[in-house]
Parts: structure tokens; C-alpha cells; sequence
């Protein structure tokens, strides 16, 4: 029942996929248990008669049922019974217990066969945050580039349960630039799970780690930009390692939605960390052109790790005496989102209604163009009779306005009929009909009806005279 409840509520546009089950399976196991126990009562301890001892055990079990499921998903089982044991990060320790507490080698790979759950954060949040910056897009398509990266970090850390946000909010964190939490936060985490000398212990390992490995990463990992940027950089951070080193990495672009040559220009190089560099930019140019398209992402990607000594030498960057020199830290891939420019608009009338006297002559209306202002767009429009007759009190008028590109307003003039004889006030409405984009090709053609502007080019269908 209270599966099919969760079901139901869900709308029909919308997934729900259950992630974590030790819950589902504590309860499962307490619904199988609870046919169990009424088959002993009812048939083995007493046949036929329910005692007091067995009724008052089963509303026992009530709040027994809901303290195991409780225990299971704040993990108390794992988390004292458990040792506690670390990962490092090039940014700090994250104690952790049972299976979260295998880490990723430096270069992506996964240590003793498991998943390190920052990493699987990242990747499985990383599709899911573009998704949402897409949806905040289509409600919003002149929405600043950071205010979008904000509402969707917001939208992204409010999803799922708060007692999993951590690694989400880290994931995001990375996604965005917005620092490692467990950097920010270390001293804090370290005083709730480990003594003060166990504390001090660690904080002179992870001191001494730093200087022995050298960790090379996207910082952000998520670049957010307009279609007409031109071109723009992407940052490529370089933290902690032994003195005199000089670090080389390849870079490559990779296409997403986004393709290679008509939307951006692909590249392909070769970074290089000389011993004094903290960072290093790759340069990225965005193709800007007249199309109107959905947003489009593409990826960046790190690869071959290189290191030259202070003797010109080439060695092995992933051991040493048994200690990596230098590593490509999460996240090795940056993701570029292009947000489209081409929309070619919101129309709508300045205001719902509008009251005149009828011997003004005439009323001009303003119908307004926002959130876009791309290409030639045309606009029907037609009056409709309310209490107001044609040629009695108004003009009809019926015709189209044209919105050249980027031109914002445009008026419609409507004349006004003075009857010199006291009446009450009357009423007539103006329509303005589904826009046409006019597209320059051969000619100018007139596209109407086009499925894939609609979504973009919205109009308030009226508006409301007083006469």
C-alpha cells in the first residue's frame, strides 16, 4: 500500500529511482516477519485465542519496526561497530567507514576493486546538473550565467536525502568551483571522529602526503556560457608535490550535445606546469551563428601524466619508492555547457487592461518583446467585438506586427468612435495570434507554425478595452 501511495504521488512526467535500499530491505524484512509471527500466534502458541502477552508484543513491535529502519539509514551499526579509516584527497581526509572507505588511486583508478563514493557522486550528479540547468533555462532563457549556476546548485542539493547530501553537496561543489567542503570544513569533521592526538597524527601525514604527490585537476569543472562569448578560458590547477618538478598533461575536447566545428572549435594539446606554476588555461572558442538550438554541452578531458625532473629527466609519475610523484586528481573532465542567444522571444501587451474616454481619437497599444529578441519575428493580431461594436465604437483592425532583430516594442494604433450620447462604459478585446519567425534564406520566407520555435515564442493572447 504504501508503495503503490509512493507510486501514485509521483506526477507522470517525472522519475523517482530508489538509491539506497537498506531501509526498503529492513521494512521488506519486518513485513515478511509480521505474517510469521500472526501464523505462531494464531496457530502455534495458543490456537484460536489471542493472549495478552502476544497483543501486547505486537504493538511492540510497531516502534521496534520503525527504530531498526531509523538505525539503518543514519548507518549507527556501521559507524560504531565499524573502524574508522581515511581517504585522501589533495585538499584533505574524509573519515569514512565499511565500504565508503576505499579512495581512487591519483589517476582515476579504483583502489582494491572499489568506487570511491566521491567520484560516483560526480559522475552520476554530473548529467542530472545539466539536466536541471537546462529545465531552470527553459523557464527562464535570459537568466544570467551564475544566477543559473546558483539556482541550479540550490535544486541539486535540496534532490534526494539530506542524510546522503554530503557527498551530492561535494560533487556539486566541484561542479561549480565552489571549493571541496572537506577542505573548508577538515578540522571540523577530523575533532568529531578522532581524538586530539589521533588528529595530529593524521593532519602531519596529510602534510607530508601533500609534498610527496603532485595533484593536477579541473577547478571548476563546470564552465557555463553564452553562445556569443567568442572565446574563454578553462583553468587547470596544480596542488601540493616535491620541489623542481615540471608536470606535462594532454588535453583533448570531446563532443557531448555540442558537435566539433559547428558549435565550438576542437582542441588538442599539451599542458605544461613548470616548478614555479600553480595553474594553467586552455584556451576554448565558442562558434556563435543565427540557429536557434537547444543548450549544448561538450567535454574537456586530461590524460598521460608526465613529469621532468630538475635534471631533465623523464620518470614514472605514478611510483616512486612505492609513492606517487604526481596524479590526476577528480575531476580529470571539465564539462563547457553553451547556453543558445538565439530566442527570439516573450511578446505579450504591456498591461491586461486599458481604460480610455471615448473621444481620445485613437489608442495605441504597446505589445513588448523579452527574454529574447533574435531574428525578424511577425506578429497577427486582430480586434475581437466585446460590448463595443465595430464601426460603432471602435475601428476594426486587423493586421500584423513586424519586430525587425533585436527590436523590442511595437504599437498598434486603434481608432477611437465618439457617439456624443451618454452610454455605460463598453468593452471590445485585441488578439495577438502565435508568432512567425521569418528566416533569411534564399529569400525571406515566412515560417509558420514552426514546432521547434514555439517553445520559445510565447504570447498573452488579449488584451482588454474599456471604453
Amino acid at each position: 500500500m504504501i508503495i503503490a501511495i509512493c507510486v501514485l504521488a509521483v506526477p507522470s512526467s517525472e522519475i523517482r529511482r530508489q538509491k539506497h535500499l537498506d531501509v526498503f530491505c529492513v521494512t521488506a524484512t519486518w513485513s515478511l516477519f509480521a505474517y510469521i509471527w500472526l501464523y505462531l500466534i494464531l496457530s502455534v502458541f495458543s490456537p484460536g485465542v489471542i493472549e495478552i502477552w502476544e497483543g501486547f508484543l505486537t504493538f511492540l513491535f510497531f516502534p521496534i519496526t520503525v527504530f531498526t529502519a531509523w538505525v539503518a539509514d543514519v548507518k549507527i551499526i556501521q559507524k560504531r561497530f565499524l573502524p574508522h579509516r581515511y581517504r585522501r584527497t589533495s585538499r584533505g581526509l574524509v573519515a569514512t567507514e565499511g565500504e565508503e572507505m576505499n579512495m581512487l588511486e591519483g589517476n582515476g583508478a579504483v583502489k582494491d576493486g572499489m568506487i570511491d563514493p566521491a567520484l560516483k557522486a560526480f559522475e552520476d550528479n554530473r548529467d542530472t546538473f545539466i539536466q536541471i540547468m537546462r529545465d531552470i533555462r527553459k523557464k527562464n532563457p535570459r537568466i544570467d550565467p551564475i544566477e543559473l549556476q546558483k539556482q541550479a546548485e540550490y535544486e541539486m542539493i535540496t534532490r534526494g536525502p539530506k542524510s546522503r547530501a554530503f557527498y551530492r553537496v561535494q560533487a556539486t561543489r566541484r561542479l561549480i568551483g565552489g571549493g571541496d567542503i572537506v577542505r573548508k570544513r577538515i578540522d571540523k569533521e577530523h575533532h568529531k571522529s578522532i581524538d586530539a592526538a589521533s588528529f595530529f597524527i593524521i593532519q602531519a601525514q596529510e602534510v607530508q602526503a601533500r609534498k610527496n604527490t603532485c595533484r593536477i585537476y579541473f577547478d571548476p569543472a563546470l564552465y557555463t556560457v553564452l553562445e556569443n562569448i567568442g572565446t574563454f578560458d578553462i583553468v587547470v590547477g596544480r596542488d601540493g608535490g616535491p620541489d623542481g618538478l615540471t608536470i606535462m598533461v594532454d588535453y583533448y575536447t570531446e563532443d557531448g550535445t555540442a558537435n566539433a566545428g559547428s558549435d565550438y572549435v576542437p582542441v588538442k594539446g599539451t599542458l605544461t606546469f613548470y616548478p614555479e606554476d600553480k595553474l594553467q588555461k586552455i584556451n576554448i572558442e565558442i562558434v556563435d551563428d543565427d540557429v536557434f538550438e537547444e543548450d549544448e554541452h561538450f567535454f574537456l578531458h586530461l590524460k598521460n601524466l608526465r613529469v621532468r625532473t630538475k635534471d631533465g629527466l623523464i620518470i614514472d609519475p605514478n611510483r616512486i619508492g612505492g609513492v606517487p610523484v604526481a596524479a590526476l586528481e577528480m575531476p580529470a573532465t571539465a564539462t563547457i555547457m553553451i547556453l543558445d542567444d538565439d530566442h527570439a522571444g516573450v511578446f505579450s501587451f504591456e498591461h491586461d487592461h486599458f481604460q480610455v474616454v471615448e473621444n481620445c481619437g485613437y489608442l495605441s497599444l504597446k505589445v513588448q518583446r523579452n527574454s529574447g529578441c533574435r531574428g525578424k519575428v511577425i506578429i497577427p493580431y486582430r480586434t475581437v467585438d466585446g460590448s463595443a461594436i465595430n464601426g460603432k465604437h471602435f475601428d476594426a483592425k486587423e493586421g500584423e506586427l513586424i519586430f525587425e532583430d533585436n527590436q523590442t516594442e511595437a504599437f498598434i494604433d486603434i481608432g477611437i468612435m465618439d457617439t456624443e450620447q451618454y452610454e455605460r462604459s463598453d468593452h471590445f478585446f485585441v488578439e495577438i495570434s502565435q508568432p512567425i519567425w521569418a528566416k533569411k534564406m534564399s529569400g525571406m520566407v515566412k515560417i509558420a507554425n514552426c514546432l521547434k520555435n514555439k517553445k520559445k515564442v510565447k504570447v498573452k493572447n488579449f488584451a482588454h478595452l474599456f471604453l
